[in-house]
Formats: C-alpha cells, sequence, structure tokens
C-alpha cells in the first residue's frame, strides 16, 4: 500500500536544508553541549573541594568568627525558683576555674545555652561529672533534654557557655570529643 514516512527520515533532510547542523555534539558553543559538561565539571570539583574543607574543619575558624560577629542574645539569668540541688551544682561549677573543670572532670559543661532564633531551647545549663559517675536530664516534655544531648555529641551548635569532655572543648575540638 501507501509508505509512511518516519520521522527520523523525514527531519533529517529538513535539518540539512533549513537548519544548521553539525556532527560534532561536544562542540563548545553553538549547539553543541560542551559549555554543559565543562560547567558541570567545574561546579562539581568546587563542591567537592567545599564539601572537603568543611568536613575537615579547616573552616571552623572561619564559621566562629563569623558567628561572634553576630549579636546573640544576652546571657540568661538564674531563675529565682531554681531547685537547691540545682543551685549548687552551678555555684560548684561558675566557682571552680576552667583548669580546673578540664581536669577534674570528664563532661564538664558551664552555662550552656542554645537558642534557635529566638526561642530559647536551653538556658544556662551547668554540669559536672567525674570518672566513674553516671549521670541522666530529668525535665518536662521540651525543657531541652535532647538539644542538650546534641550540643555535646556536636550535632547542634551551642549558642553561648563553655563545654568539654575529657578535657576537650566542645567549641573547637569536637573531632577528638
Amino acid at each position: 500500500m501507501f509508505k509512511v514516512p518516519s520521522t527520523g527520515y523525514s527531519i533529517i533532510p529538513l535539518i540539512y536544508i533549513f537548519g544548521e547542523y553539525d556532527d560534532s555534539y561536544y562542540k563548545y558553543g553553538g549547539r553543541g553541549i560542551g559549555e554543559n559538561i565543562l560547567y558541570s565539571m567545574v561546579s562539581g570539583m568546587a563542591f567537592f573541594a567545599l564539601l572537603l574543607l568543611i568536613e575537615s574543619d579547616l573552616l571552623k575558624p572561619v564559621f566562629g568568627f563569623l558567628s561572634s560577629l553576630i549579636p546573640w542574645p544576652p546571657r540568661p539569668k538564674v531563675p529565682k525558683d531554681e531547685d537547691s540541688d540545682v543551685a549548687e551544682e552551678r555555684k560548684r561549677i561558675t566557682n571552680m576555674s576552667t583548669k580546673d573543670l578540664k581536669t577534674s572532670h570528664e563532661v564538664a559543661i558551664k552555662d550552656l545555652t542554645k537558642y534557635y532564633c529566638i526561642f530559647r531551647a536551653v538556658s544556662g545549663l551547668c554540669l559536672g561529672v567525674k570518672k566513674n559517675e553516671c549521670f541522666g536530664l530529668l525535665g518536662v516534655n521540651g525543657a531541652g533534654k535532647t538539644t542538650t544531648f546534641k550540643m555535646i555529641t556536636g550535632d547542634v551548635r551551642m549558642s553561648y557557655g563553655k563545654g568539654w569532655v575529657r578535657g576537650y572543648s566542645l567549641w573547637y575540638q569536637m573531632r577528638k570529643v
């Protein structure tokens, strides 16, 4: 009967007649994909280098300096209705020197505070855990227990305060912690 023309056989002659045709698909410029390949390679290498810098903590001092330029909310005030045991631990930790805290405690936290934007998740926590001691955090839902452990393990950065695990700083030596 009748021959049905194939799309491929009908388009190719039209390209030769009306359009530009080039055998090199990888040509840089024009209808080639050379620009796209070059852009993909350069951006891939740049983002991989950035990932290596971030993961190796080489940019941590830069991030620390930039975060110090951001004005944080003031240091949290001690609540008036604080439990006597909590007040005693806070007083013990705040009266110790940094050197004594690092050497005499496996985990030492001083005025640990975390803000998520303007919401204060943890407020001025002071804690000291000596060798061979076990500790836990008690509190109602939303008191900041999980956020505290996230800061100790390095999942979340502290907004204010100092902390050490076996003498290593939670601010500057998180890889060793």
